[in-house]
């Protein structure tokens, strides 16, 4: 099977995890290693937003879908931002 939806997905991670290193070199942050809670946080905020259609994509290029037209990719109103992950204490 093709390896897009595992490169989009590393890469969504990556972002999310250097917007959060970003945030919290910030003053009032108190800087703290990544546990594996947070990485999985990470991995999951990273999961939802990877677009339906890189899915779709990728299976057709598999040949286990023929024919099929992408949807189109549909993210929730009550969707956060990739970066935004909630903080451990």
């Amino acid at each position: 099977m093709d390896q897009g939806i595992i490169k989009v997905l590393k890469q969504m991670f990556r972002k999310c995890l250097v917007c959060r290193i970003i945030q919290r070199m910030k003053p009032g942050f108190k800087p703290h290693k990544l546990c594996v809670l947070d990485a999985m946080h990470l991995l999951a905020a990273s999961w939802n937003f990877t677009e339906s259609t890189t899915i779709t994509n990728c299976f057709k290029k598999a040949s286990f879908i023929e024919n099929a037209t992408p949807s189109p990719s549909v993210v929730p109103a009550d969707s956060e931002d990739p970066s935004a992950t909630p903080s451990s204490a």
